[in-house]
C-alpha cells in the first residue's frame, strides 16, 4: 500500500494538475494500492471530488484498492454529502491505517 501525502490545503483546479500527475506516475508503474493522506486538506472542490472518484475507479479496475485518511471536518462532510464515503474507504488517521495494514 503506497501512501501519498497531499501537501495542499485545497484540492482545487490549481492543485489538481500536480496531484493527478503524481498519481498517474504511480499508475504507470502499476501501483494500484493507494492511500491519500488528506491531513493538510481543508477544502475539497468538486474537481477534487472528481479526482478521488477517478483514482478509486482506476485502482479498482486494476485489481487494487484506494482509501483516504486524515480528513478535516469540512472534507469529511463533503464526502458524506455526496455519499462518496460509501464508495471510497475512509480511515480516521495514519494510526488506523497502520493497524489495518500491518
Amino acid at each position: 500500500m503506497k501512501i501519498i501525502d497531499v501537501p495542499y490545503a485545497s484540492i482545487d483546479l490549481e492543485a489538481l494538475e500536480s496531484l493527478k500527475a503524481q498519481i498517474e506516475k504511480l499508475f504507470d508503474h502499476n501501483e494500484y494500492k493507494l492511500l491519500l493522506d488528506l491531513t493538510n486538506v481543508n477544502y475539497l472542490s468538486s474537481t477534487g471530488l472528481g479526482l478521488l472518484v477517478y483514482i478509486n475507479n482506476k485502482c479498482t479496475e486494476n485489481g487494487g484498492s484506494f482509501g483516504i485518511f486524515g480528513l478535516q471536518e469540512y472534507t469529511l462532510d463533503m464526502l458524506k454529502l455526496t455519499k462518496l464515503d460509501s464508495v471510497i474507504k475512509v480511515y480516521k488517521d495514519r494510526t488506523e491505517v497502520e493497524k489495518t495494514f500491518s
